[in-house]
């Protein structure tokens, strides 16, 4: 299940994605500084390296991962770095005691387990551990980040529906992929080992081409993001906003 595999691979004391965000959001975060809502969705947050980051300049953060493991090493980066958890939410339940297994539920759907995201202060995080594919947010977003979320292609038309539920009208993304000639071509800086759960900037403007796509572009570039990420890579950035 890919649930015991994140945990297991979360599994050390190590961070193996890095405690430092993702470039791609480090580069393009600061466009969307002064919007009215500040609440942002860090999508398949694993360890929370991203959403630290976020709270850190400002924004509302809800941090989301099916992994119970990567749910708790995010809460602790937030201790860490002195960041507010507005709330700590498994499955349904805030107790902490019920995280081990919490993404192995067989729910057909968690509906507003994030608790009134509205309210939650600026500079804060609000963790919640579930299957995206199957979550209902109490409200939508006006920015969803998320960086090497892949999923089988048989669920990619879910995820890209995903994205555009999860945003509000006007709202953008801000992601980063692994291309498939990451597997292709031979990199050994990580990614999934099938080259279908990759994907291209055709497939991504495709899929969203009724978006104003504002960045979509292929390149090799160096991953400095922890042991599992390291090295040349070949990735897709892409940013678009909603139509309003």
């Amino acid at each position: 299940m890919a649930t015991r595999f994140w945990d297991e691979r979360f599994s050390t004391d190590e961070y193996i994605y890095g405690e430092n965000p993702n470039d791609f959001i480090r580069e393009r975060v600061h466009l969307l500084d002064g919007q009215d809502d500040p609440r942002v969705l860090d999508l398949a947050c694993g360890e929370g390296r991203n959403s630290v980051y976020l709270a850190k300049q400002g924004y509302a953060v809800t941090a989301l991962d099916f992994s119970s493991v990567g749910i708790e090493k995010t809460h602790a980066l937030a201790s860490k770095n002195s960041i507010p958890v507005y709330n700590l939410i498994t499955n349904g339940s805030d107790s902490a005691q019920e995280l081990k297994g919490c993404a192995d539920l067989d729910s057909t759907f968690d509906h507003g387990i994030d608790l009134d995201p509205e309210k939650q202060k600026p500079g804060s995080i609000n963790i919640v551990c579930t299957d995206a594919l199957r979550w209902t947010p109490s409200y939508p977003y006006p920015l969803v980040v998320a960086t090497f979320f892949h999923l089988w292609s048989d669920k990619k038309p879910k995820l890209f529906d995903l994205y555009r539920n999860l945003l509000k009208p006007g709202g953008r993304m801000v992601t980063e992929w692994f291309h498939t000639r990451q597997r292709i071509h031979g990199y050994e800086s990580g990614g999934p080992r099938e080259a279908e759960m990759l994907v291209t900037a055709d497939e991504l403007r495709a899929a969203f081409s009724d978006f104003e796509i504002l960045v979509c572009e292929e390149l090799e570039r160096e991953l400095f993001e922890g042991p599992k990420h390291c090295g040349p890579a070949y990735v897709v950035r892409f940013e678009a906003q909603k139509p309003r």
